[in-house]
């Protein structure tokens, strides 16, 4: 079948195949009117995930969706582990003008999300950047959703099984890797069954000054981890967010927290059972949190229990006291079930994608708080 390539010869499909050049990896939606048109093998593969009808214009296949119904569509893309580039029109169509300006707005992947529909409230989102060499492998780990980030390096890991099992703890929704990492066996065989991986093209480089924290003490040891660390944030850069700057992400040391391997994870079904369901689960059994961010705290901790003696002391004493204390977490919980997912609104306003009724829930959970 014709590919892309063969378009007609026209402003508009000139403008299309130039903008599709920039974003390889991603199903780009073209803004056309009321409607967001793919063509070519982007038509082909988006018309198989969402049930499009797929028709041709001189012999290219083509498809398209509504753009006020288009966050329905995207969030399917999404599940099935696609990433999308929304090419908007950037102007008023003119009569002086042939062609209107057009330009990615956003790159929307699994791993970039903050729309609340789009997320699961119990899950963390993250992406994770890989930079590996000869004896070991950095990783940075950052949830958009939340502004949550921190970063570990390990070496003498040759054969990757404390990056494999890294990865099953996490469970993120988008893996970012060089070409050479990203075609290895190792790493696609580690993958979570519904993580995305993204290609970074070996020796690109970065777009803006590394980071204003990348000269800090604790990095100087830790190149690994601060060249994912650099690479994430450069990556959520590329995606169109319109944000300041990060925080420094904090650095895990490995020892901090107990190494639970992919399989004690998934013979013990901590939160995830072999049919796949989550209720049946010890997560699932535990879980009588009131807000969405107690329920995916509870789940870090299980997935990575701390080593850490005060720490483990501290939340057992926090236990007693409201388990001895009924008339104070009787109440508590009442307040707490009205407090909204608050990490993830202030982070939609960071992004500027908060909406009026994130305004309504924050004004509402700091009046009960």
């Amino acid at each position: 079948m014709p590919s892309v390539d063969t378009l007609p010869d026209t402003p508009v499909m000139r403008q299309y195949r130039d903008i599709k050049a920039r974003h390889p990896q991603s199903i780009l939606f073209f803004r056309l009117g009321d409607f967001y048109e793919m063509f070519g093998l982007d038509a082909q593969e988006a018309s198989a995930i969402l049930g499009l009808v797929l028709t041709q214009r001189q012999g290219v296949p083509m498809c398209g969706v509504p753009f006020h119904n288009a966050q329905n569509y995207i969030a399917r893309l999404l599940r099935a582990g696609r990433k999308v580039a929304i090419a908007e029109q950037l102007e008023a169509p003119s009569k002086d003008k042939k062609i209107v300006a057009r330009d990615v707005v956003r790159v929307v992947t699994p791993g970039t999300i903050v729309e609340d529909e789009l997320l699961d409230p119990t899950a963390t989102n993250f992406l994770i950047a890989i930079e590996n060499d000869l004896v070991g492998w950095g990783a940075a780990c950052l949830d958009v959703s939340t502004g949550e980030s921190w970063a570990t390096q390990t070496l003498n890991d040759r054969d990757h099984r404390k990056l494999y099992d890294l990865l099953a703890r996490v469970r993120p929704a988008e893996v970012i890797a060089s070409g050479e990492a990203a075609s290895a066996l190792w790493l696609r065989s580690a993958l979570p069954p519904k993580a995305c991986l993204s290609v970074r093209e070996p020796g690109e480089a970065p777009k803006a000054e590394p980071p204003s924290w990348a000269d800090g003490a604790v990095w100087r040891n830790h190149h690994l981890a601060l060249a994912a660390a650099v690479a994430a944030r450069r990556y959520v850069d590329e995606a169109k967010f319109r944000l300041r700057e990060l925080p420094e992400p904090a650095y895990r040391e490995t020892g901090a927290m107990m190494q639970l391997d992919e399989t004690a994870i998934r013979t013990l079904e901590l939160v995830e059972a072999a049919s796949g369901e989550k209720r049946h689960t010890l997560w699932g059994l535990l879980d009588q949190c009131r807000t969405p961010m107690g329920s995916r705290k509870l789940k870090t901790w299980l997935l990575h229990p701390s080593t850490d003696l005060r720490e483990i002391e501290h939340r057992q004493n926090c236990v007693e006291d409201l388990l001895n204390k009924p008339e104070a977490r009787q109440p508590l919980g009442r307040i707490l079930q009205e407090v909204a997912d608050l990490p993830r609104v202030t982070s939609r306003m960071a992004t500027r994608a908060a909406s009026p009724r994130d305004l309504g829930a924050l004004r509402r959970s700091l009046a009960r708080l």
